[in-house]
């Protein structure tokens, strides 16, 4: 439990659990402490708890306030990654901020940070942003506080599909149907699927990467929708591609890799991480692909 309020920034049961006497200094089975946890995923308050108890720091990243990573100068074609709480994304190239799915579903931590996993207005309020929602089916309550904090950034464009008319209060651009736009000279392909959702093929500062909603649509359509965002030979850096219970996800991975040859596939799930033994098996037929997943909301990436 210690290990989960580190990971997660609940200070408060951190409190409790040492008060209770637990074993500060368990390791789980990656070697890491709670701690380590805490100081890795920005979580101050619970870090405090235990140092207070006597947890000495070791070598893991420290990455308390903002992210040092936003301000890091990027190349044409480099990226920084962040898983979010939810089933979400964030994307940073050189000059735009992509937020892919934020919505949350989990109590927010004591100092929400993209090293924990969640939007803070404070630490982007200085980016370029898109706002990218594939679907939206929030629970009425669960956040309008989403927007609330998104409407708060000063350079901030929506992108929601076409029936969508609640969500974002300006600069939004609202798609449907097949096509391409190109706004701040990012260029988004997009190809909506049955049931509502869009998928994405965006290119910004030289990075380009495929953004996928659940897999709804017959193979043989999403097929043509995929050949159609590669047409000139357009192929991706990142895939990220939203897995179901569907039995032909793994024809759904086939599709993405033979049309736009991604170096890296980040593979998630709505409510899950893919298992382990899936992410062996992807990389053991594709041994020239890079497959990917995160354990823990917060976690980086660098492309």
């Amino acid at each position: 439990m210690l290990h989960f309020a580190g990971i997660h920034g609940y200070g408060n049961i951190a409190r409790l659990l040492i008060e209770n006497k637990i074993d500060i200094h368990v390791q789980d089975k990656f070697g890491k402490t709670a701690l380590d946890y805490a100081e890795t995923h920005g979580n101050k308050t619970t870090a405090g708890h235990i140092y207070a108890a006597g947890g000495k720091s070791g070598d893991s990243e420290k990455n308390f306030g903002h992210s040092r990573y936003l301000k890091e100068p990027l190349s044409h074609g480099e990226a920084y990654i962040w898983k979010l709480a939810s089933f979400g994304w964030v994307v940073k190239t050189r000059s735009h901020l992509f937020i892919f799915n934020n919505e949350e579903h989990s109590k927010r931590p004591d100092e929400p940070l993209l090293a924990n996993g969640f939007i803070s207005a404070s630490e982007l309020a200085d980016q370029n942003i898109f706002a990218v929602y594939p679907t939206y089916h929030a629970e009425p309550y669960a956040k309008e506080g989403i927007h609330a904090i998104e409407d708060s950034f000063k350079n901030i464009t929506y992108i929601h599909h076409k029936k969508v008319a609640l969500q974002g209060n300006r600069n939004t651009i609202r798609l449907g149907g097949e096509g391409n736009i190109v706004i701040q000279e990012t260029s988004i392909d997009y190809a909506e699927e049955q049931g509502g959702w869009l998928n994405y093929l965006i290119g910004a500062d030289g990075f380009t990467f495929y953004y996928s909603g659940l897999l709804k649509t017959p193979l043989e359509i999403n097929k043509k929708h995929l050949e159609n965002m590669a047409k000139g030979g357009r192929t991706c850096d990142a895939a990220f591609l939203l897995l179901s219970f569907n039995s032909k996800q793994t024809d759904y991975i086939d599709q993405v890799i033979a049309t736009l040859k991604p170096k890296i596939v980040f593979l998630h799930m709505a409510l899950d991480i893919p298992s382990e033994k899936m992410i062996e098996a992807m990389q053991k037929k594709y041994p020239t692909v890079k497959f990917n997943w995160a354990r823990n909301p917060g976690q980086r990436f660098r492309i």
